[in-house]
This record gives structure tokens, sequence and C-alpha cells, in this order.
């Protein structure tokens, strides 16, 4: 992909790039389905978790992802990062999903590069 911005004080608008590259394989229940008129994955369909049903036990995936991006166009110098994530995502509901990342990334910069790590868990509600 192309970021463009505007430039200031009538210079040149500077390009940045970037891309990324994602997976997601089901663990629990379908996968998800393309919808080419909207150009998106679906949200899952799986049963809510039942105890009493033992085909209901919700929808779980497992998320790679590594993104890229160079934020360097003459005369600015933003440097480049990359994070490499994996995510475990658990539906037990519909309208609810529980999100555990670990991301790991390192930003060039001028000097020794920068790298972190990130671990993140997430609640979301649907409504």
């Amino acid at each position: 992909h192309q970021i463009t911005t505007q430039g200031i004080n009538g210079q040149a608008s500077p390009n940045f790039r970037g891309w990324y590259a994602n997976i997601a394989v089901p663990l629990i229940g379908g996968p998800r389905r393309w919808d080419g008129a909207r150009a998106v994955w679906t949200r899952p369909r799986f049963k809510d978790l039942n105890t009493a049903e033992p085909d209901a036990r919700g929808y779980a995936e497992f998320v790679a992802r590594y993104s890229y991006v160079n934020l360097y166009d003459t005369p600015i110098s933003g440097n480049s990062q990359a994070v490499t994530s994996l995510a475990l995502n658990y539906y037990p509901l519909q309208r609810v999903r529980f999100s555990f990342e670990y991301a790991n990334g390192n930003i060039r910069i001028p000097g020794p590069d920068r790298a972190f790590q990130a671990m993140a868990g997430r609640i979301s509600f649907n409504w």
C-alpha cells in the first residue's frame, strides 16, 4: 500500500510504502467466508457455547500477521518498522470475543535499532 500525505509549505507530498500478510486458521468451527461484494472476510458462523450440546463449542482461530512500513521519503527520515504477531481468538458466543496477542517488532532508526515485544488481551462485545 502507498500512504500519501499533504506537503507542507509548498514541498512535494511524501510517499510512504507498507504492506502486510495475514493468515487465520480455524481451530474450532469452519472457515470464514469471503464476501466479494464488500471485499471482506465475514465473521465466523458457529453454534454458541452450550455444554449440553457436544458440537456447540463456539469458534476459535489462530492468527499470524507480518507487517512492514517504510516511512522514509526525502526530506523525511521516518525510517522503517516490521512487526510479527501471533494471536488466538475465541468466540464463545456470536457477540463476544476473547483475543490474546503477542507481537515482536523491530524499528530501524539512525543509531542502534529498537526492538520491542508486546502482549495484549482484549474482550470485545458486538452489539
